[in-house]
């Protein structure tokens, strides 16, 4: 690559002697220091991109730049980085010329080369004190060992001298340290994937995809811009000599905003011919002098002028100005804010501004899909009683006729139509009915809108099971609940599932509407409590039969529940039975859990002290309030004994979970004892204390009074 010409500046002195500037032997383990330790700021980096893209120059001096250079990067049982070429090769004089001299380079004089500093085929000594030089040519394998002495000088020697029938080309090799290799493929991956003609490589590169492509700039997309340009570049880079190079605005000054717009868009690359900007002797970025200026705010400009234009041209050629609308919000969507801004602005259909919005006379559905974040990935979601709409890209309007076909049956052609486009997360598609399309506002045209009667309905996904007698079935998919509670609902389903049947041979379920369980009421959201109700099914199976193996819980979509059959037992209706069983065997205990969740608030005061109090005194109507709440606290027990707190407890968390799903009822009962006995003993009403209080002292008191109002 041709380096820029240094402004020659003349000037006169009397001075009769000249001397020239030079660089005494002595100091050249110095110079080589510098070279080697403050060249490059990242030196993985440097070895790769040097090499290689000297390798690409020897493909070009051949003209063979549609063939690929080979790249081996280390593994661990070969933890050498090569780069090989097939090129003309390299005599023995070239190799003791180039790689010895640092200076010394055979591409300054033209820009169809890289190279041009004659530093960067020594750039293997920035990270390893030897590499190895292997040239082929002419049937000749000729192999150097360049290294740095124990007087830190640079010094190269031939190691192999053979007959070999390989083809020209020179491969350098150099050993890299297991800590960086996983490093060093990341960088190789960011450096190649911009590449007209990508290495041969052990490692997987994904190619750079443009949106748009020029022979001035690229345009990659928004969404994989992260991915291909450096996570932490905020602009545009500038492609130049297979590197990538990004753009320090701030230095430009220029107060363009069609510049500007373009050099802060992220996904903007700039296309540089060799040698129209300066770069750095190292490469690892540009110069700004006033060359590279000029050319980076004349790309700028001409890819806002490309863009512009291009739009525009494709608005002149639509007929619909929603059409028109949509379309430019298809290029628009693609860029930064501000560039979007800037081309927007500039943008017309027919001589006049863009549509921004839709409105419908009648509410419509919109079709489109819902990204879960917990589960990362996208699900269908159904939107009603849409009135109006931002003109957006991937924005389509489908028209059926609900005397031929159900909204159902529409719904399912529209899946067709996401499927054809690859389930495409931004896509939204608005069901009309027949007519509603010519009241919208703007009226849209028969270009605009999608026939659905022309579409045909997805096919819904079933598999087949062959049955013992060798007739076949369809098999039902059905979504299985996940057993906890969670605020988001789309995470209490898992994907659809193959149900397996409890030990009994039979499948226990609960109906859903979405996400709800279907027929319990919404407000209650019971399924967030999924947990406890498991855990309350656990218990009564034990209870009721002595089982341990507690069935799965399965969650049927509502169109599926016609397609069950007996096998199939839900779960609302068989934890009623459940508990109608448990209340017979444990009528006494039930009665008083439910007695504990039908508190009232304001007759009594209560807490752990007055609880062992009332239990002491002479008054059978405070022993058994005090019996009643002494197991208020709920646990629940994997060990089931018949200890009577833990069952008290147990069967205390079981009404809780009844309740909740409106099995177990709440009764006055705790209501009318605590009316008994503030009417018998209205003091106790009024009754308050803490934890520090000597407890038999209060019990002998409590029973005078109790004695006293007994004795009225």
């Amino acid at each position: 690559m041709k380096l820029s010409n240094a402004t020659n500046i003349h000037a006169t002195s009397n001075i009769a002697e000249n001397a020239e500037f030079g660089m005494d032997q002595k100091d050249m383990p110095h110079i080589t220091n510098i070279l080697r330790n403050q060249m490059y700021s990242d030196k993985l980096l440097a070895i790769l991109r040097e090499y290689s893209t000297n390798a690409y120059d020897a493909h070009a001096d051949k003209g063979i730049q549609n063939i690929p250079i080979e790249v081996t990067f280390p593994t661990v049982a070969n933890q050498t980085l090569t780069i090989r070429d097939f090129g003309d090769g390299l005599t023995e004089d070239e190799v003791m010329e180039i790689y010895i001299k640092y200076g010394a380079s055979t591409k300054r004089n033209s820009n169809a080369f890289t190279g041009c500093l004659g530093i960067g085929c020594k750039s293997g000594f920035a990270y390893s004190t030897q590499f190895t030089i292997t040239s082929y040519k002419n049937n000749r394998k000729q192999s150097y060992l360049a290294k740095i002495n124990e007087h830190n000088v640079g010094t190269i020697s031939k190691t192999i001298d053979t007959n070999t029938d390989e083809s020209n080309g020179v491969e350098i090799s150099i050993p890299i340290k297991s800590s960086d290799h996983e490093d060093l493929r990341n960088k190789g991956l960011r450096l190649f994937r911009f590449w007209k003609t990508i290495p041969k490589t052990n490692i997987e590169i994904e190619p750079v995809v443009y949106k748009q492509e020029t022979t001035d700039y690229g345009l990659i997309d928004k969404e994989l811009s992260s991915t291909y340009w450096k996570a932490h570049n905020t602009g545009a880079g500038i492609f130049m000599g297979n590197i990538m190079y990004p753009i320090n605005t701030s230095i430009l000054n220029c107060d363009k905003a069609s510049v500007n717009s373009v050099l802060n868009c992220s996904n903007v690359v700039l296309f540089a011919p060799l040698g129209s900007i300066d770069i750095a002797a190292s490469r690892e970025a540009i110069e700004y002098t006033d060359k590279t200026k000029n050319m980076i705010i004349n790309l700028a400009l001409k890819v806002s002028q490309s863009l512009s234009k291009s739009i525009n041209d494709e608005l002149d050629t639509i007929t619909s100005p929603v059409q028109a609308a949509i379309t430019a919000q298809g290029h628009l969507c693609s860029l930064d804010y501000d560039l979007r801004r800037v081309i927007g602005s500039g943008l017309k259909w027919n001589n006049q501004r863009l549509l921004t919005n839709i409105e419908f006379d009648k509410h419509v559905v919109k079709h489109c899909r819902l990204h879960r974040y917990r589960a990362n990935d996208y699900v269908n979601k159904r939107e009603k009683d849409i009135k109006s709409s931002t003109l957006l890209a991937d924005m389509f309007f489908c028209e059926y006729d609900p005397q031929l076909i159900s909204e159902s049956n529409a719904t399912r052609r529209i899946r067709t139509l996401q499927n054809n486009r690859n389930w495409a997360k931004d896509d939204m598609f608005f069901l009309l009915k027949k007519g509603e399309s010519k009241l919208t506002t703007p009226v849209l045209t028969k270009e605009d809108v999608i026939d659905l009667h022309t579409i045909d309905p997805l096919p819904v996904n079933r598999t087949t099971i062959t049955k013992a007698d060798g007739t076949t079935v369809k098999k039902v998919k059905i979504s299985v609940c996940k057993l906890q509670p969670s605020s988001l609902k789309s995470n209490r389903l898992s994907e659809d599932t193959d149900p397996e049947p409890h030990t009994d041979g039979k499948y226990y379920y609960i109906p859903l509407d979405r996400y709800d369980w279907m027929g319990l009421s919404p407000a209650t959201d019971p399924l967030s409590e999924l947990n406890n109700i498991t855990q309350s099914l656990k218990h009564m199976t034990y209870l009721t039969s002595g089982s341990k193996e507690t069935p799965t819980i399965y969650g049927v979509k509502k169109h599926h529940l016609k397609k069950l059959d007996e096998n199939w037992i839900n779960l609302h209706e068989h934890l009623t039975s459940l508990y109608k069983k448990v209340s017979q065997k444990f009528t006494q205990e039930i009665k008083e859990a439910i007695m504990r969740q039908s508190k009232s608030t304001y007759k009594l005061n209560l807490n752990h002290t007055l609880e062992n109090v009332y239990s002491k005194v002479n008054c059978p109507l405070l022993n058994e309030i005090a019996r009643v709440d002494k197991y208020s606290r709920s646990n629940w027990y994997d060990d089931y004994v018949t200890e009577e707190r833990k069952l008290a407890e147990v069967i205390n968390y079981i009404v809780l979970t009844m309740m909740l799903l409106g099995i177990a009822k709440q009764t006055d009962d705790r209501v009318d004892l605590e009316n008994k006995i503030v009417n018998k003993y209205p003091l106790f009403k009024h009754i308050t204390t803490n934890y520090y209080v000597e407890q038999e002292d209060m019990v002998a008191e409590f029973n005078d009074y109790i004695n006293l109002r007994n004795n009225k």
